[in-house]
């Protein structure tokens, strides 16, 4: 006889749901008040947009493949960073957050994740796109392997840029990480 344990998650109930979409609004706030809906906004639509980039000096870039829009091998670990586009907002921010963190084995209270969650670098790209940094370190300074990764909120999809590699490579190559992120565009 074999017992099994199964494990039950609960859908997010419409208030996390409104939380969620109210830490978008407030990380696009920090960007200048973009409101991706307004008038005039810019229309992005996950068929129609073709992004483009500048790859940072000695990023060897690699071809995409289904997955992927671009694979990038950094530094002399081979590092790789890749970029990714999903329809929608592929579980919000704090989900993609929590995943990631458990991609490096990094364990973070809900509260400290909620927190992290809340104060990204934020800007807008060379194509106008908001951009949201997070960068692992600072919230788990000791913590090896470690992860730069960005969450670019467009209209029907959401752009990722992520970085996992040792935390000396994170911070060697943190301004060239972010200047691809600065350059992306349509």
């Amino acid at each position: 006889m074999r017992r099994y344990r199964e494990i039950a998650t609960t859908p997010h109930t419409h208030a996390e749901q409104t939380s969620e979409a109210t830490s978008m609004e407030r990380a696009q706030a920090q960007m200048g008040g973009s409101d991706m809906n307004a008038p005039g906004a810019p229309a992005v639509s996950a068929a129609a947009v073709a992004v483009h980039w500048t790859a940072p000096e000695g990023w060897v870039e690699q071809r995409g493949n289904p997955m992927r829009i671009a694979t990038f091998l950094v530094g002399s670990e081979k590092a790789e960073c890749t970029l990714t586009a999903f329809p929608g907002t592929v579980g919000g921010i704090e989900e993609n957050l929590q995943r990631w963190a458990g991609q490096i084995n990094l364990r973070v209270s809900a509260g400290d994740l909620a927190k992290f969650a809340r104060a990204p670098t934020a800007f807008k790209t060379e194509g106008d796109f908001p951009c949201l940094v997070y960068d692992f370190a600072s919230v788990a300074p000791d913590a090896e392997p470690s992860m730069l990764a960005a969450i670019l909120p467009l209209d029907e999809q959401t752009l990722f840029v992520k970085l996992t590699g040792s935390r000396a490579l994170l911070a060697e190559q943190k301004e060239a990480f972010t200047a691809l992120c600065r350059s992306l565009r349509p």
